[in-house]
């Protein structure tokens, strides 16, 4: 048996597993006791250098074949690389226009997103108008309703003013009848306004005089209130001569009296003048007048009279005689009726006035 240390001699060994395997081991046992073994051998080792040809011969094919798939796969890499080289360049391309696309992207959609809004705004606004419709529709349709309601109502009204209008058209027929009555009556009353417009023009013609009269009558009262103003002036001055002459005549009576020279005849006399004067002051008493002269012959300035006064001058000398207190009384009754006569003639202008 060979050394397991020693070295490979035999290469199927070395094939098998080494000369310190059990096979090995089997095998050299095998050579050396059977020469079968070695034409076997002979047989495997020319099958063995045979299939190392094939094998070489299938590496080299191999290694022919590998060279020419590397041939073919570097140009293929080679193409690879410019193909890529040109998807790099067409993808920087793409990736720029990819860019753009997303800058206009996100500015179409930030302007998506504002119309997006005014979109949103409108539709609350369509919303909101929508429900005020809404409202206003059924506002209408309540106010249809009630505009129904109405129309029935006023189809009623109509029905009853139709009737009653039947009745009014009957009512105006009567009135029409009335009117030509009426026609006639006022045609009759037109011929009396024409006859009382003749009449007022008369009446005014008159009414005209009557104003023309009373402005005459106007003068005349007041050339009456001055003849009564003078006939006032007149009075105090004849009272003043009545003082005057009485004191005149108190102390004439007073100097009889007192002068024993004076006939007694004459006093008796003078007293039964003045008991008459005091008895009948309407009656004439010539010493009167006489002293009435005295005075007026002593005083020249009453004989300076207006000649309103000399209408009642002549009356005066046309009366009888008279005393000076019958004066007095006539002339304050002559006072009072140019007082009521003044206001008679008042009353009456006014009448005419109105």
């Amino acid at each position: 048996m060979g050394d397991s240390g020693s070295p490979c001699r035999n290469p199927l060994w070395c094939h098998i597993g080494g000369p310190g395997s059990p096979l090995s081991i089997t095998i050299v046992l095998l050579e050396d006791g059977n020469p079968l073994m070695e034409a076997f051998k002979s047989v495997v080792q020319e099958e063995c250098q045979r299939v190392s040809t094939e094998g070489q011969n299938f590496r080299m094919e191999m290694s022919d074949k590998f060279e020419n798939a590397m041939k073919a796969v570097s140009v293929k890499l080679e193409e690879q690389k410019n193909e890529c080289i040109a998807q790099f360049e067409e993808n920087n391309s793409l990736r720029n226009k990819l860019k753009d696309l997303a800058d206009q992207y996100n500015i179409i959609q930030q302007k998506y997103a504002h119309q997006l809004k005014e979109k949103t705004l409108e539709l609350e606004l369509a919303d909101l108008k929508i429900q005020q419709h809404q409202a206003k529709a059924a506002q209408e349709h309540a106010q249809m309703v009630l505009y129904a309601e109405q129309v029935s109502q006023l189809v009623t009204t109509e029905k009853n003013l139709r009737v009653q209008l039947a009745a009014d058209g009957e009512k105006f027929q009567q009135f029409q009848d009335a009117l030509s009555k009426s026609n006639e009556v006022f045609e009759t009353y037109k011929k009396e306004m024409e006859q009382m417009v003749k009449a007022i023009k008369d009446f005014r013609k008159q009414n005209e005089a009557l104003k023309n009269k009373c402005e005459n009558s106007d003068i005349a009262l007041v050339k009456l209130i001055e003849e009564r103003e003078v006939m006032k002036k007149q009075l105090d001055k004849y009272k003043n001569q009545k003082d005057k002459l009485e004191s005149l005549c108190r102390s004439l009576q007073a100097e009889r009296k007192q002068s024993p020279s004076v006939s007694i005849p004459n006093d008796a006399s003078n007293q039964e003048d003045v008991t008459s004067q005091k008895q009948s002051p309407s009656s004439s008493i010539p010493d009167d007048a006489s002293n009435q002269e005295d005075v007026t012959s002593q005083q020249p300035e009453i004989k300076q009279i207006r000649p309103s006064q000399v209408a009642s001058d002549a009356l005066f000398a046309r009366s009888p005689p008279f005393s000076t207190h019958a004066f007095l009384k006539g002339a304050e009754r002559r006072g009072l009726a140019g007082t009521a006569k003044l206001t008679k003639l008042t009353y009456v202008r006014n009448q005419i006035i109105e």
